[in-house]
């Protein structure tokens, strides 16, 4: 065998080494990333419920180390402080989520339920923002009651 052929050999072994462990990897983050998104439906799960909530938190906290910067689980936060009643902490992450993605001050359903929040802590500027935020885009005829009385709740606060 001549030296050109020794070379073309050691190169197609470690070319095919590279993929099959390429693939070897490729296929263990598919795996975990399976098993994360199955973890994530549970905690979809237990925000819908209201039950778990705290598990559901701790769960959310190994998910954020894993993917860092996603406004969603700061979104999921937002919800699960809410039910667990931490008003404060609830806002503090819809804020985050504002911060890092802000598409979100497009979304009426999600200002409303900022805008409770705010009001909730004593925040009427942010909630009054967040409502007129929410009116400039359009609220829907459902929501309309529970603005109203936001409103004006809001202003009596003022006087």
């Amino acid at each position: 065998m001549n030296k050109t052929s020794k070379y073309f050999l050691a190169f197609l072994v470690f070319a095919i080494a590279g993929v099959l462990y390429a693939g070897f990897v490729g296929r263990q983050q598919i795996l975990q990333r399976k098993d994360d998104y199955i973890v994530y439906n549970e905690i979809q799960t237990s925000i819908a419920k209201e039950e778990g909530l705290q598990d559901s938190l701790e769960k959310l906290d190994e998910l954020q180390k894993k993917y860092k910067d996603s406004y969603v689980f700061n979104i999921d936060k937002g919800f699960i402080y809410n039910s667990l009643d931490e008003q404060e902490k609830s806002q503090k992450e819809f804020e985050t989520a504002f911060k890092k993605n802000n598409g979100l001050y497009k979304n009426v359903s999600l200002l409303l339920v900022y805008a409770e929040i705010a009001h909730i802590n004593g925040d009427n500027l942010r909630a009054k923002e967040a409502i007129l935020q929410a009116q400039m885009i359009g609220i829907p005829e459902e929501y309309s009651n529970v603005v109203d009385k936001l409103i004006s709740e809001i202003d009596e606060v003022k006087e």
